[in-house]
């Protein structure tokens, strides 16, 4: 008989992403039986990829296109000026994390990832 300690997801925090530069970070596990298998679920940013073996997230962030955001003033002279502006950078999303064991245990984390531009 296999007894294991129950299956748990350290990694609490990722490190910031960049966009155009390449990404790297580990997710990390505790307790569990046998050889653990991590997988993202969810949706994600579609650069990002996982390692179910080793939990390596990896990865290049491109910076996307962003619609302008549209903005309509009137001067007291009754003429409009349309403004348009980008949303700003950073942005932040989540990463939904599974993993399991050998015994079918299983543990989800979600992580937030903020993507910055390259500096």
């Amino acid at each position: 008989m296999t007894t294991a300690t129950r299956l748990g997801i350290a990694t609490t925090t990722l490190p910031v992403a960049r966009t155009g530069k390449r990404y790297q970070a580990t997710v990390h596990t505790t307790g569990g039986a046998g050889p653990v298998r991590l997988r993202l679920a969810g949706p994600r940013p579609r650069w990002l990829v996982l390692e179910a073996r080793t939990g390596k997230l990896s990865g290049t962030p491109k910076l996307k296109p962003r619609k302008p955001l549209v903005v309509v003033k009137r001067t007291k002279h009754g003429v409009k000026r349309v403004v348009k502006r980008r949303p700003p950078l950073p942005h932040a999303t989540t990463v939904h994390v599974t993993a399991t064991d050998a015994l079918g245990q299983r543990s989800t984390r979600t992580l937030r990832l903020t993507i910055r531009p390259r500096s």
